[in-house]
């Protein structure tokens, strides 16, 4: 049989987020998840602590 391979780029998003600015957290994030999707990332996953988001 034979065998399929397939390659996916991931990223892992690292940013310091302000406790409380929901605005400039999302901008921050944003900003950072447009770049690794034009660097070819598929899947981008953000930190699981993000005040107030």
């Amino acid at each position: 049989m034979g065998e399929s391979v397939r390659k996916h780029s991931v990223t892992a998003v690292q940013m310091e987020s302000v406790n409380g600015d929901i605005a400039a957290n999302l901008e921050k994030a944003t900003a950072l998840v447009e770049e690794a999707a034009q660097r070819g990332a598929k899947l981008i996953v953000l930190p699981e602590f993000m005040p107030d988001i």
